[in-house]
């Protein structure tokens, strides 16, 4: 049996922009999500538009921009402007657009100058839309305001029926990150996968006919996710060549022939957000990004049943698909 140890992994983050008056905001959420983290503070998230939105640049000019207001905002947040500008040179300054509107999409921002009060993991609890008259102190005392529906400290934990942060991220095994809200819109399938571990044998060529399964139907995205310490080393450096690392599990993956992206999930975060136990252990995740599964892959950890056995997972992508919530929602995994 191969058990997964829970641990936590913190993360570095590239510079904040603006930071030479002390103001620290962010463009690029990604990074700011893992400075919050590391720093065990929320986002104050800016949706803006720099360039034409007039009331953005009077809430700059009468709120954000006096120190009366960062200094203080500082204290338990870190501050992330995501820009919608209209201009080609201002759109050309922004580092991450596709995200932007991703994120715009995910939180339903409708209108401009919008703020969400998020936790470092990307869970919403506050939202600010328009201009707040009264300068910093008056903004201060909505943001207080807000800050009473924030969920209560400690790690986030996943179960059926939870929402799976959009800023939740892991590389592939090449170095490329993806993230869950880059899978928003799409029926998601998760299973945290091992090279060795005996269940394996059975579930792998099961992944397999699901790969088949679904290979022409783009609303549905199947991603393994290795979190064994013992089968993924130690985490690579910034300057790693990812193409020389993790030789057994890429050799596995040609062994068995899978196609859809493994993710390499060192320090067990996103394993300890999920509980994940065993190998296999899959989540079956909705368009919205609400856990809807969570189990064993089938009634079958023995293989004994063929074509008779029921398939946990796929009955739910069915149910999901149809609008439906799942027959069977939580199991107990195998493996």
């Amino acid at each position: 049996m191969l058990t997964i140890a829970l641990l936590t992994a913190g993360a570095l983050s590239g510079p904040p922009v603006g930071a030479d008056d002390g103001a620290k905001w962010y463009a690029d959420y990604d990074e700011a999500a893992k400075v919050a983290q590391e720093e065990g503070k929320d986002l104050f998230v800016d949706f803006t538009g720099s360039d034409w939105c007039g009331w953005c640049k009077k809430l700059d000019a009468d709120t954000f921009d006096h120190e009366e207001f960062w200094a203080k905002a500082q204290e338990d947040y870190v501050l992330v402007k995501l820009d919608f500008p209209r201009s080609e040179e201002a759109k050309a300054k922004v580092p991450n657009p596709e995200r932007n509107a991703a994120l715009k999409s995910e939180h339903e921002v409708r209108g401009f100058p919008t703020v969400l009060l998020m936790t470092g993991e990307g869970e919403a609890y506050g939202r600010i839309v328009g201009y707040v008259e009264g300068g910093p102190e008056a903004y201060l005392a909505k943001v207080s305001e807000e800050r009473e529906n924030r969920p209560a400290d400690g790690p986030i934990r996943l179960e059926v029926g939870s929402k799976v942060p959009g800023s939740v991220a892991l590389p592939d095994l090449d170095g490329e990150t993806h993230s869950f809200g880059d899978m928003r819109g799409k029926t998601v399938i998760v299973h945290f996968w091992s090279d060795r571990c005996p269940a394996e044998r059975h579930a792998n060529p099961i992944f397999k006919s699901m790969e088949a399964r679904y290979a022409d139907n783009d609303d549905v995205v199947m991603i393994g996710i290795a979190a064994n310490k013992n089968e993924l080393g130690e985490a690579p450096g910034e300057d790693a060549d990812h193409s020389k690392l993790y030789k057994n599990l890429r050799e596995k993956i040609a062994e068995v022939g899978y196609e859809h992206t493994i993710l390499a999930d060192h320090g067990n975060r996103v394993a300890d957000m999920f509980q994940a136990q065993t190998t296999p252990h899959c989540f079956v995740i909705d368009p919205k990004g609400v856990v809807q599964y969570a189990g064993a892959l089938d009634d079958d950890p023995r293989g004994r049943k063929g074509d008779e056995a029921t398939n946990y997972v796929a009955d739910a992508v069915a149910a999901i698909a149809e609008g439906e919530t799942p027959k069977t929602q939580s199991t107990r995994p195998y493996g």
